[in-house]
């Protein structure tokens, strides 16, 4: 009798968890259907959804770290097969900081992509013998990893690739001048021979710049130097970043419709689900 109490709760506890999951899908899609499309020279201030092209900002290039391949955003995941019963376990996970543009008709806007919800990203999955992959992902599509005990997964935006994004926008600054390598450059040069601007870029603490640490120097660099020359010039520079108000911060590698109905389907799913827990709670307090 304890027993099927105890699983009673279980079971009642995973639907409550699959009721948060539809709430939260149908609210997602809700959102994307109700807010309109604006234009990035008429957007308003304060929470907006944009449409446009994905870009690099001026600079150098930014690539994905296990394939190798240049993208305007990645996330990656290594994993070990461990145990037993060889389930998969996460060795190493990171998420690119750089900022990007977004780029429609009439202007761009530069992207924060810190603390977004991407949806509809170009993800791959590839196996190996060694925790770094020696290789990036194979030509063919289709399965891979018996023998290897270690699983890679990437996921990327491209450049050039649609995108829409619904976050807060705010204009900070005169605009996203172009040509600013030489200064980035410069800037760089000066930060690399100051140790203390040096160990604000220095997560780990072993004196030297890793890739990602690098990469985010170069970042802070372009943007200090977007903003010296917009402020001199006297344009507006446009940001989207994370909402502060609890809102959600959405970039979608694919077309709104799309988004709305995968999110639906999630919620009808989880729904259902829901009420199959529901149900099976209700019959094991029976027997209890």
């Amino acid at each position: 009798m304890e027993g099927s109490l105890a699983l009673a709760v279980l079971v009642a506890a995973a639907g409550c968890f699959a009721l948060a999951i539809a709430r939260r899908a149908w609210l997602r899609a809700r959102l994307v259907e109700d807010t309109p499309t604006a234009l990035v020279r008429s957007a308003a201030q304060g929470f907006v959804r944009l449409e446009g092209a994905a870009q690099l900002m001026p600079g150098e290039p930014i690539i994905a770290p296990l394939s190798r391949l240049p993208c305007v955003w990645w996330r990656y995941r290594i994993e070990e097969r461990r145990g037993s019963d060889e389930r998969w376990q996460s060795l190493e996970t990171d998420t690119s900081s750089a900022h990007f543009e977004l780029a429609d008709v009439t202007g761009t806007v530069l992207v924060d992509p810190d603390g977004a919800e991407l949806h509809g990203t170009t993800s791959v999955t590839w196996y190996g013998d060694s925790p770094q992959p020696t290789a990036g992902p194979p030509a063919l599509e289709g399965f891979r990893g018996f023998g290897d005990d270690y699983r890679y997964t990437e996921e990327r935006i491209e450049a050039d690739a649609f995108i829409h994004a619904l976050g807060h926008l705010t204009t900070e600054r005169p605009g996203l001048g172009l040509g600013h390598d030489s200064e980035v450059a410069a800037r760089l040069r000066a930060w690399k021979r100051d140790p203390a601007k040096r160990a604000e870029f220095d997560a780990d603490g072993n004196g030297e710049l890793d890739q990602a640490e690098w990469e985010q120097a170069r970042q802070a660099a372009l943007l200090e130097t977007v903003r010296t020359d917009a402020a001199a010039h006297h344009r507006p520079t446009h940001v989207l970043r994370k909402p502060k108000s609890g809102q959600p911060f959405l970039l979608g590698a694919m077309a709104p419709e799309e988004l709305v109905l995968r999110q639906q389907r999630l919620a009808y799913g989880a729904s259902l689900l829901f009420l199959l827990c529901s149900a099976c709670a209700a019959w094991l307090l029976n027997l209890s």
